[in-house]
């Protein structure tokens, strides 16, 4: 096993390089390189918005005790169950009896896994390697992580469902589309608006936003957690007048641009991400905290295995998580204008 609070570079190459054809792992953890990158790679957003936690072999339930044929692993948990309100009631009367149940949500597991790197043990003596051998695991992480996303942002769309009407898992709308000729902008669907008909939802005017984004999860009783958008999508809180929204702060965006945005506007947690194939310019995804959202876990984290064959060693790292969204009614998502007036 590789000792955490060394090099493992270098034991990797003492490793590979011993004449014992050994098998060991590490912990993953992101490796900075001095190489020329191609593009940009970033850590997963799931983890910020759903932490994940270890789960003990006593909570893990067999899918074959729920009467199906397969023997997936499951973790089954409670979530808060609907329940009439309290009433008013005569002096000479008694309240209503209501029994209550349980509910219950299953989390299933599945396994992320890159693919096998491989290279010569002796090539490892070069630093040239021992630079590419970082900067591959490096990217091999991440690309773990960005499947972590897509997951989950699959599985927002699918609550959320389509726009233009209660299509949402929840059983109301969960999905509005508020930009330019979209179908929720006002004027385009019949309703009645503070602003002009037939004008764009921005980020950047406060009426919009706190009519048309922050009160949605709000409606539902639930506070705001995290919103995740794109770059492009956040940078357009940097258009924002000194009268309109910036205060002092639009000064500071337009001479440093969006690094001097704060990552919490109106007191609302916002996740930037430069992932535009998963998050499109104008989608803001809205979720409640954590506490009222669902649950993460992971039966293996994200570990690096390592093995000499002969002279070659192969390497590949792989992680085993599950994470459900409980509370159906905990996500939203938003599509705004992102070329409006500034």
């Amino acid at each position: 096993m590789i000792d955490e609070g060394a090099d493992w570079t270098q034991q990797l190459i003492e490793a590979a390089t011993s004449g014992d054809d050994t098998e060991f792992s590490k912990k993953a953890s992101a490796i900075g390189t001095g190489i020329i990158r191609r593009r940009l790679k970033e850590s997963g957003f799931m983890r910020r918005i759903q932490p994940l936690s270890p789960v003990p072999d006593s909570k893990l339930q067999n899918t074959s005790n729920l009467d199906t044929n397969d023997e997936d692993l499951l973790v089954i948990d409670d979530i808060e169950p609907d329940q009439p309100g309290a009433v008013c009631v005569p002096f000479n009367a008694t309240s209503t009896s209501h029994y209550y149940r349980g509910h219950r949500f299953a989390t299933g597991f599945y396994k992320i896994a890159t693919p096998e790197f491989v290279k010569n043990v002796h090539e490892l003596r070069l630093s040239k390697s021992i630079d590419l051998t970082k900067f591959t695991v490096d990217n091999a992480l991440k690309d773990m992580e960005t499947v972590e996303d897509e997951r989950y942002i699959g599985m927002v769309d699918t609550i959320v469902g389509a726009v233009g009407g209660a299509n949402g898992q929840a059983g109301y709308q969960q999905n509005f589309d508020y930009s330019d000729a979209g179908l929720d902008a006002p004027g385009y669907n019949g309703t009645t608006s503070p602003v002009t008909l037939g004008t764009p939802i921005v980020l950047h005017d406060r009426a919009h936003h706190t009519r048309y984004l922050r009160s949605h999860l709000e409606n539902r009783a639930l506070n705001n957690g995290i919103w995740l958008m794109n770059r492009r999508t956040f940078s357009e809180y940097g258009i924002a007048s000194h009268d309109s929204w910036g205060g002092p702060g639009a000064e500071a965006v337009r001479r440093e641009g969006p690094a001097a945005l704060s990552e919490s506007q109106c007191g609302i947690p916002h996740l930037r991400t430069i992932k535009n194939g998963l998050i499109s310019d104008g989608e803001v995804y809205q979720f409640a905290e954590p506490g009222y959202l669902g649950v993460g876990y992971y039966l293996k984290e994200p570990t690096l295995y390592t093995k000499r064959d002969k002279d070659i060693l192969r390497s590949y790292a792989e992680e085993i998580i599950g994470v459900s969204i409980a509370n159906l009614a905990a996500v939203n998502k938003v599509k705004v204008d992102v070329t409006g007036p500034a």
